[in-house]
C-alpha cells in the first residue's frame, strides 16, 4: 500500500467529510467541500472522486446541466489514466445524460464503459482486489443501461 503524504491525507479527509455531508442532507457543505478538493487536487487522482461527487450532488438537486458539466470535467481528467477511471467518468456521464433524458446518448456511452471494463478486466497486471472492483464497475454500467430501459 503506498504511504500518504500531507496532501493526499487532507484531500481525502475532505473528500470523506464531503461524502459524508452529502448523505447527511448537508449540501451546500458537501458541494463547498467537493470544490475545495477540486481546486487542490490536481492531478492527483482526489480530483476525479470530487467531480463524481459534484456531478451526482448536482443531479439529486436537478441542476442537470451542471451535471453534466462536472461529469465532462470528469472524462476530460481521466482521459489519460487507467482503463476503469475512464470507464468510472464514461458511467457518471451516462447517469448525467439520462438524468437530463437523453436516453439515447446516456446508452450509447454506457455500452463505451461496458467495453473499457470488460478491456481492464482482461489486463494481466491485475490482483484479485482489483478483478472484483472492475466486476463491480462493470455490474454497474449495466445497471445504468438498464434504467435507461
Amino acid at each position: 500500500m503506498k504511504k500518504m503524504n500531507r496532501q493526499d491525507f487532507f484531500l481525502k479527509a475532505l473528500s470523506n467529510r464531503a461524502e459524508v455531508y452529502h448523505f447527511l442532507g448537508r449540501l451546500k457543505s458537501s458541494r463547498a467541500d467537493f470544490e475545495q478538493v477540486v481546486k487542490l487536487a490536481r492531478d492527483t487522482g482526489h480530483d476525479e472522486a470530487a467531480l463524481a461527487g459534484l456531478s451526482v450532488l448536482y443531479g439529486e438537486l436537478g441542476a442537470y446541466d451542471q451535471e453534466l458539466i462536472y461529469a465532462n470535467r470528469l472524462i476530460s481528467i481521466t482521459r489519460n489514466r487507467d482503463l476503469r477511471s475512464r470507464g468510472k467518468a464514461l458511467i457518471r456521464k451516462a447517469g448525467a445524460l439520462r438524468d437530463k433524458g437523453n436516453l439515447r446518448s446516456s446508452l450509447r456511452i454506457s455500452e463505451r464503459s461496458v467495453k473499457l471494463f470488460r478491456r481492464a478486466r482482461k489486463s494481466q497486471k491485475l490482483t484479485p482486489r482489483d478483478r472484483r472492483a472492475i466486476q463491480l464497475d462493470l455490474s454497474n454500467a449495466y445497471k445504468t443501461m438498464g434504467m435507461i430501459y
